[in-house]
């Protein structure tokens, strides 16, 4: 049975977080008293964006965007006419900063005119008991189809017995219908006898077993007949204890079946996982962004620590042993091979050393024709940041915005 979701403001209509978010069962939000709190000032948060997300991109300001009560991460955007969507995972705060990351994340949905100001106003996507995903939702990608008139989400599901990456549609981006089936399913990594499920491919004349996981992104158009995703791997290796995470990549004639394995496109040899890849093209020119992490630098092999130091000495700090950074590459084919962008792979900002202070990339067309980057700062959408191509592929980034430019 599908599972159908109607969302306001953010949160499911005729339902709260006590019967729709759940740890094994328990629920997140014990009191009613807190769900009150949280719904009005969400109404409040929703009627300050009401007054400037239709405005036109010239009278737009740079507002953050918030949703009180609910930590927000990953946001994702398509277009559909004149208006513009973001898809961004959100959690009740009432768990603790200990569990933001984990069980009962779900996909909430906002609207803007200008890119600046936003209104939440859906759910496409939250766990269920009555779905495979019955735990949590993580990372994806929004892809809008003008022929079907139809919008796709797809997502990283985690359920007690099934995970993998789901999808869930909308024709009007009000109701959202959560399909049965999983695209793309992978076992849990730490069960027994998982390596022996693991698939095997060649890259660069070596052989590796991997296994798929989550984050998926598909560019939004069809390339030499296929659209394409990437998605997260766990790629083993036969040293103990370690294992990194590649990227993979997979190819399908139809948005919501036929996912096919095509390729690996990073087995690494620094970070323990791509992350939340996003892809674009300038002119003849496919850039693919992912967000590289090393969870512990205690448990990764001397060997990675040394390339990491000669990559950005910066990074090796060992009073935070979690590092992830912004890496970009570039590519004449979709399919690769891809190679750091000069000047790369990590991307900095002129306002800020801190490579992932602004994380998973989108690059989206401003109001002049320029492109810009958006992503998440913090605990919101970020400002802003304007990039300049440079005729050998590099990539230039600019101060962040308050405003749009004059025409």
């Amino acid at each position: 049975m599908e599972l159908r979701l109607k969302g306001q403001g953010g949160f499911l209509e005729g339902c709260d977080y006590r019967s729709v978010c759940h740890f094994s069962g328990k629920p997140f939000i014990r009191t009613s008293g807190y769900l009150i709190w949280v719904l009005v000032f969400l109404l409040v948060g929703s009627g300050r964006a009401q007054e400037g997300w239709t405005n036109s991109f010239s009278e737009a300001v740079y507002h953050p965007f918030r949703s009180p009560g609910m930590f927000m991460n990953d946001f994702r955007f398509v277009k559909v006419g004149d208006t513009f969507y973001t898809f961004y995972l959100q959690i009740p705060r009432c768990v603790g900063p200990n569990r933001i990351w984990g069980d009962g994340r779900s996909y909430g949905v906002a609207r803007s005119k200008n890119l600046l100001v936003w209104q939440p106003f859906s759910v496409a996507a939250a766990p269920n008991r009555s779905h495979w995903a019955d735990r949590s939702i993580h990372s994806g990608c929004a892809v809008y189809d003008p022929d079907r008139k139809t919008s796709f989400l797809f997502y990283t599901g985690v359920g007690n017995k099934r995970q993998g990456v789901g999808l869930a549609r909308s024709a009007d981006m009000e109701t959202w219908t959560m399909d049965d089936e999983i695209l793309i399913e992978y076992p849990d990594r730490w069960s027994p006898g998982v390596r022996q499920k693991a698939q095997t491919a060649e890259l660069d004349g070596k052989t590796y077993q991997f296994l798929s996981a989550g984050d998926p992104f598909v560019f939004p158009e069809k390339v030499d007949g296929y659209y394409w995703m990437w998605v997260q791997s766990q790629i083993f290796y036969d040293f103990d204890d370690h294992e990194d995470g590649g990227l993979l990549l997979y190819r399908s004639r139809e948005l919501d079946r036929g996912w096919e394995f095509d390729r690996i496109v990073f087995a690494p040899s620094i970070y323990e996982r791509y992350e939340v890849p996003f892809v674009w093209k300038h002119g003849e020119t496919f850039y693919l962004y992912v967000g590289g992490v090393l969870e512990d630098l205690k448990k990764a092999p001397a060997t990675h620590l040394e390339k990491l130091k000669r990559l950005d000495p910066w990074l090796v700090d060992e009073q935070k042993p979690r590092h992830s950074v912004n890496l970009l590459y570039e590519a004449k084919d979709i399919r690769g091979p891809w190679k750091a962008v000069p000047g790369g792979p990590i991307m900095k900002y002129p306002d800020h050393p801190w490579s992932p202070h602004f994380y998973v990339w989108n690059v989206l067309g401003g109001p002049e024709g320029r492109d810009y980057i958006f992503g998440w700062s913090g605990e919101t959408l970020g400002k802003p940041y304007p990039i300049r191509y440079g005729a050998d592929g590099s990539l230039e980034i600019g101060k962040p915005l308050d405003g749009w430019p004059a025409p």
